[in-house]
C-alpha cells in the first residue's frame, strides 16, 4: 500500500470513506481527478499547499503528500517558490 491509500482526508465527501462514490471512482482517484481537472481548466493556476488545501477541503498534509505524489508524476510543477503549477514557465 502506498502513502496515498493511507491518506485520511478531513472534508468533504471523502471523510472516513474508502469505497467507491457514486461515480465508481475510490476517494483518492476522485481526489486526483479534481485536482488534474482544476489545473487543465487553470492552465496559469499556481497554488500554495496552503491555497489547495482550501480549495480542495484536504489537511494541508494531505495536500501536501498528494501534490508531491503527481510532481514525482510528472505533474504538475513545484516552482522554486513552492507553489505548485501545471507546467513550468517557458522561457524565451
Amino acid at each position: 500500500m502506498n502513502r496515498l491509500d493511507e491518506l485520511t482526508f478531513c472534508a468533504g465527501p471523502w471523510h472516513g470513506s474508502r469505497t467507491a462514490g457514486h461515480d465508481g471512482m475510490s476517494p483518492i482517484d476522485s481526489l486526483v481527478a479534481r485536482v488534474r481537472g482544476e489545473y487543465g481548466e487553470m492552465p496559469g493556476l499556481r497554488l500554495t499547499v496552503s491555497q489547495a488545501s482550501r480549495l480542495w477541503h484536504v489537511d494541508p498534509v494531505t495536500c501536501e503528500t498528494l501534490l508531491e505524489h503527481l510532481v514525482r508524476e510528472g505533474f504538475p510543477y513545484k516552482t522554486d517558490a513552492g507553489a505548485y503549477m501545471a507546467h513550468p514557465p517557458t522561457r524565451k
